[in-house]
C-alpha cells in the first residue's frame, strides 16, 4: 500500500438538503421569468456541481500529502497538504454543538474523529457518524506509516 485516500462523506441530512435547494430553485426559476428553463438548467447544474464537489486527502508512504478538490470522483485541482509526521494517531467519539443565533437554536450531536498527533500539537483528518469507517481508516494509515492507533472505545 502506498497510499490512502480519505474521503469525507456527505451525510443524509446534506443530500436531502441539497435536493430540496435544487428543487426549491427550478421551481422558482420556472415561475418567475419567462423562457426560464435556460435558468432552470443553470441552477440545476450549480446544485449538481456544489452536492458532487468533495475535498479528501491524500496520505502517501513518502508523507508527500495533498488535498484534492474534485467533482464527481474527477480531481479538479490539487494542493500540498503540510503535516508534521505524527507519533501515533487518535480515534475518538466527540460532542458537538452548532449554535444558530439567529433563531436561537442548538443542535448537538456526536461525531467519530481521527486525529494525527506530534507531542502535544494534533490535526483532525476526518470526522464521520460511522465508527467502522474512522477505524478502517485509521488502521489503513497506521499501516501505511507505520504508527500506532489509539482507539478509545476500547478503553
Amino acid at each position: 500500500m502506498e497510499k490512502v485516500l480519505i474521503k469525507e462523506r456527505l451525510t443524509i441530512r446534506l443530500k436531502i438538503m441539497a435536493v430540496l435547494v435544487i428543487a426549491f430553485y427550478l421551481v422558482i426559476s420556472y415561475l418567475m421569468i419567462d423562457f426560464s428553463m435556460v435558468l432552470a438548467v443553470i441552477s440545476l447544474l450549480i446544485g449538481v456541481f456544489f452536492t458532487s464537489f468533495s475535498k479528501d486527502h491524500l496520505i502517501t508512504k513518502k508523507f508527500e500529502n495533498e488535498t484534492l478538490f474534485s467533482c464527481f470522483g474527477l480531481v479538479l485541482w490539487r494542493k500540498p497538504l503540510v503535516l508534521e509526521f505524527p507519533d501515533y494517531i487518535s480515534v475518538f467519539h466527540a460532542s458537538f454543538v452548532s449554535v444558530d443565533e439567529i433563531e436561537g437554536t442548538e443542535d448537538k450531536y456526536k461525531k467519530w474523529v481521527l486525529r494525527f498527533f506530534k507531542e502535544n500539537r494534533h490535526v483532525t483528518m476526518l470526522e464521520d457518524y460511522q465508527y467502522d469507517y474512522i477505524v478502517s481508516k485509521a488502521n489503513e494509515l497506521s499501516l501505511l506509516l507505520d504508527i500506532p492507533v489509539h482507539d478509545t472505545s476500547k478503553i
